[in-house]
């Protein structure tokens, strides 16, 4: 009784004549004075992993939950002149626990700057006060410019739950949307053209092609490669990515542009403990050291984190007809059906190399020195 003759005095003294309704009700106040149209909210309660900006439901594009804020309905401007204060309620029904989302605009018509996606939980049914701050107005409601590719991932996996052991690889496309006006434009899709033809659109701005997918990703395979972008208004942009990306498989791009490739070894102890993988390039790194030979190959992956796992190391040899590589034992590289030196056996791009492994370990190469 207490609590609601206080909500009372407050609201008389404000000068708000309008009774509040029951229910889950939290007072919102902001850093600068707002009108009723530059602000949006969403009642719902809902769990941690979805209290992102854009959640379905909660984009800048889609309908507030609870319809608009007006002058009357469903929120009421308190004290609007000086703290710029808003009171927001759930219903008729007291809710426990609800869960506010606010963003805010830098004008009533909601077609210029907006901010990201305020969270707010209300600890009971009943009446809480916190703030917004001063709005910081990040992004824009523009259609995108044309794209940038800015990164290529090139990985292989080897998995070793089917038999026999098969490699899996696939490539992947980066690409960015360009600052309007000095904010960033949200992008919800992007419509990725390759070899002349514009797949689906996907969510997101990236692409990846892999042999899983059924994409060829064969060695000297080419692909042309550019990108639209669609916001959150499904506006797309006006024209592609240039210049068109030409990516040759196990070469990267052709010619300069984006070069950032990197290739993640899974090697996993089960059963007999064969890797089977491909290296798109040579030299390859991990972090800042060099790997161009099988011994700095084994000396790399043994010094990732885990230890010394690695047991022999080889590859078919097609004129031979048998397997030959090295045995590794307390540091040491012992040849197999060979001569070879592997301090200078080089690695070669794309061939198929097996390692056995004592135990479980992930290592990412590169395909520069990255510190």
């Amino acid at each position: 009784m207490k609590r609601k003759v206080w909500i009372l005095i407050l609201m008389v003294v404000m000068g708000v004549a309008a009774a509040l309704p029951a229910g889950a009700t939290m007072s919102i106040s902001f850093g600068e004075t707002l009108q009723p149209g530059q602000v949006q909210y969403y009642w719902n309660d809902v769990p941690a992993a979805e209290r992102n900006a854009n959640f379905a439901g909660r984009t800048p594009a889609s309908a507030p939950v609870g319809g608009d804020v007006s002058s009357t309905v469903p929120a009421l401007p308190m004290d609007a002149l000086a703290s710029g204060r808003w009171q927001f309620w759930a219903g008729s029904a007291p809710v426990a626990s609800q869960s506010l989302f606010i963003r805010v605009w830098d004008t009533a018509g909601r077609d210029h700057f907006y901010t990201n996606l305020a969270y707010f939980t209300n600890p009971a049914s009943g009446f809480d006060r916190q703030s917004f701050g001063t709005p910081a107005y990040l992004f824009i409601k523009r259609k995108p410019a044309a794209p940038v590719i800015t990164t290529i991932e090139d990985k292989g996996t080897t998995d070793l739950t089917v038999t026999p052991a098969t490699l899996t690889r696939s490539v992947t496309f980066k690409s960015s949307a360009p600052v309007v006006e000095g904010k960033t434009v949200e992008i919800a899709q992007s419509i990725w053209n390759v070899n002349g033809t514009d797949r689906a659109p996907s969510a997101g701005k990236d692409l990846t092609l892999s042999t899983a997918a059924g994409d060829d990703l064969t060695a000297g395979t080419r692909y042309t490669i550019k990108v639209k972008h669609v916001n959150l208004w499904g506006e797309a942009s006006d024209s592609y990515s240039t210049p068109d990306l030409v990516y040759e498989v196990g070469a990267g791009p052709t010619p300069g542009g984006p070069g950032v490739t990197s290739i993640t070894l899974n090697l996993v102890s089960t059963g007999m403990g064969i890797n089977q993988f491909t290296l798109p390039f040579v030299p390859a790194y991990r972090g800042t050291n060099e790997i161009r030979t099988i011994a700095q190959l084994v000396a790399q992956i043994n010094a990732a984190p885990g230890g010394d796992v690695v047991r022999s190391v080889g590859w078919w040899d097609s004129t031979s007809q048998i397997d030959m590589g090295f045995v590794v034992s307390g540091g040491s590289l012992t040849p197999v059906n060979c001569t070879l030196d592997p301090a200078t056996t080089a690695l070669e791009v794309n061939k198929a190399y097996q390692i056995t492994v004592s135990g479980a370990k992930t290592v990412t190469l590169n395909s520069t020195s990255t510190p």
